[in-house]
């Protein structure tokens, strides 16, 4: 059996090489959960005490639209790239990008709206955590919509 060692920079290796040749992804994504300022809540059901609020339209807390930035290794892919599985033929996607692994990125991805990657609007599909030792990045599985193809 052989081991295999990594070197205990491995991180910072991966780090440097995604600031050296990626490129800047945006995560647009829907906030919510923060309270309504501009009515109040009902304490029973957590929603507006005023259905026809401006803020809110009735929900009782705040949608924010949100972005978050940051370098990615970006590879394109051709737009019929797919696998055959049991359940069928499974399109991958467009586009996938590999960004550094942060606690938030998860929830921010599963709630995103879509990305931007190199002036073009993606959707994303799935994504995989990915390294060496410990999590170290998270690799995005993203689809272009035909409708909005250039």
């Amino acid at each position: 059996m052989v081991n295999i060692i990594f070197p205990s920079n491995t991180k910072e290796i991966i780090d440097e090489i995604r600031d050296t040749i990626g490129r800047n992804v945006e995560i647009h994504y829907t906030s919510s959960g923060v309270a309504c300022t501009t009515c109040t809540q009902d304490s029973l059901t957590g929603r507006s005490t005023d259905p026809f609020c401006p803020e809110c339209g009735g929900l009782g807390y705040a949608e924010t639209s949100l972005m978050y930035s940051g370098m990615a290794h970006v590879r394109w892919t051709n737009v019929d790239n797919s696998y055959k599985a049991p359940g069928g033929k499974i399109d991958t996607g467009n586009c996938v990008v590999t960004m550094e692994y942060l606690d938030t990125l998860p929830a921010i991805i599963d709630a995103s709206d879509y990305f931007l990657v190199d002036d073009i609007k993606l959707y994303y599909i799935d994504y995989d955590l990915r390294g060496v030792q410990e999590i170290n990045r998270i690799a995005v599985n993203l689809q272009q919509d035909p409708r909005e193809q250039r």
